[in-house]
C-alpha cells in the first residue's frame, strides 16, 4: 500500500457514513497528503469541500477540479495538480469555530 493511503486511513476520517468513498482531512492533514501524492507521482483530479457540524459530516456543494490540457505531459500535470489543490485548500475561507474537511480525488499513479 503507498504511504498516501496508508496517511489518509490513519488521519482522515471515513467517509462512508454520508454514502461516498475515500477519507476527509482537515486543512493541515490535507496538505501533507498532497505532498505525499507529488512524492509518488499521483495527480489530483479535484475533490469536494465538507463541514462538520455536531459530529455530523456533510457537503458544503464546493469543490475543485483540474482538468488534464492535452499539450501537458503527465508529470507536469501532477506539478500542476498539486500547486493548484494547494492554492485552494490554502485559500478556502475556514472560520475558526468550523471544521472543514477536504476529500481529495486522486488519478493513477504516473511512471
Amino acid at each position: 500500500m503507498c504511504s498516501y493511503l496508508k496517511y489518509i486511513e490513519s488521519n482522515g476520517v471515513s467517509l462512508s457514513k454520508i454514502g461516498t468513498t475515500g477519507y476527509g482531512l482537515n486543512r493541515k492533514t490535507a496538505l501533507a497528503a498532497i505532498e505525499l501524492l507529488k512524492k509518488e507521482g499521483i495527480p489530483i483530479l479535484g475533490g469536494d469541500v465538507l463541514k462538520q457540524t455536531n459530529n455530523e459530516i456533510g457537503f458544503t456543494y464546493d469543490s475543485w477540479y483540474i482538468d488534464k490540457e492535452p499539450d501537458i505531459d503527465e508529470k507536469e500535470y501532477v506539478k500542476r495538480s498539486v500547486e493548484k489543490t494547494i492554492d485552494y485548500i490554502k485559500n478556502y475561507p475556514e472560520q475558526e469555530d468550523e471544521i472543514i474537511i477536504y476529500n481529495l480525488v486522486t488519478g493513477e499513479k504516473i511512471d
